[in-house]
């Protein structure tokens, strides 16, 4: 698994991945990592190293969306070149608990976001983790953004833009 990997090991991984996410099972997703895995996640200050970080994150997440969920619209991707994949999801859930990284408050709001995770596997495990997504989008539909277009986002564009020229003097 040094150089590249296969359809059916990645079709297989993702299925295991997804139900461990589903599941809400941190021993299934930190048994497909490696012990030094590099976690890197939009939602997290700076990425993290190793297996407790990603339990960590995960009981985080989980506490904060009990009902997060996932499914696959497409099958996984494979890298051309290197042991690396990718799949894209459709995450949904709502925000029931506290977020554990930022500090805001429960809104008891939905989100309905697409993203897609990029593996670096080392000996069949997950050695960098890379999620993307919108996190602006997730702010947004959680209520702790404004929407787009809307006249709270104008008033911050304004005050960014004022900000930003009393700054060049």
């Amino acid at each position: 698994m040094a150089d590249s990997v296969d359809p059916a090991f990645v079709r297989s991984f993702a299925e295991r991945w997804l139900a461990g996410w589903n599941d809400h099972d941190a021993d299934a997703l930190t048994a497909l990592c490696t012990e030094d895995v590099l976690w890197d996640d939009p939602a997290l200050p700076q990425p993290e190293r190793g297996r407790q970080a990603v339990r960590d994150y995960l009981d985080g997440t989980w506490s904060m969306f009990p009902d997060l969920a996932f499914t696959l619209p497409e099958p996984p991707m494979i890298g051309l070149e290197g042991p690396r994949a990718a799949q894209v999801w459709r995450m949904t859930g709502t925000m029931l608990g506290s977020d554990p990284w930022a500090g805001f408050a429960a809104t008891g709001k939905r989100i309905d976001v697409e993203g897609i995770d990029i593996y670096e596997f080392r000996d069949g495990l997950v050695s960098h983790y890379r999620g993307r997504y919108d996190l602006a989008e997730v702010a947004r539909q959680l209520g702790l953004a404004p929407a787009r277009g809307s006249r709270p986002e104008r008033v911050m564009a304004r005050i960014q833009r004022t900000a930003m020229r009393l700054r060049r003097r």
